[in-house]
């Protein structure tokens, strides 16, 4: 009879952890995955962060670049007012600790890392890649001929 009550007791505790995280639109889906610390929106909305971070947010883990210098961390970002149906989409980057550096506008998400570039589609239009080598982001990136700058 203690092994079932003790085994109900974690039960238990374990639904009340997984519940207790349900519906935080802010946290990164990868922190609890791979054990690192939380990149909330909430957060980089303090450090200069304009988008909205609220209730319908998506923040998608791209990946984690680590080349030696300063990584980054890179995630798709993408609100859809509900009353407009208007998308608003970003490619938001944080330090390996989640200070928030900054963002762009984008019209895709990225599809990933090829070597030290992150990839986005071919369009046929120059500006499929974003070179991240340096030990800050770019101030600009070229996207399909569109320029986006940092925002911080």
């Amino acid at each position: 009879m203690t092994k079932n009550a003790t085994w109900n007791a974690i039960a238990a505790a374990a639904v009340i952890i997984t519940a207790s995280a349900c519906g935080r639109n802010d946290q990164s889906a990868d922190t609890l995955a791979n054990r690192k610390a939380p990149c909330l929106l909430s957060d980089a909305a303090k450090q200069g962060f304009t988008g909205f971070s609220g209730d319908g947010v998506k923040l998608q883990p791209v990946d984690d670049l680590d080349h030696g210098a300063p990584a980054f961390r890179l995630f798709n970002y993408e609100y859809i007012n509900p009353q407009t149906d208007h998308a608003n989409r970003r490619l938001v980057v944080f330090s390996t600790n989640c200070r928030y550096l900054g963002s762009y506008l984008v019209d895709e998400a990225p599809l990933g890392f090829d070597g030290q570039s992150l990839k986005f589609k071919d369009t046929g239009i120059p500006g499929d890649r974003v070179d991240f080598t340096g030990t800050a982001p770019p101030q600009t990136i070229w996207i399909d001929g569109t320029l986006s700058n940092l925002e911080k």
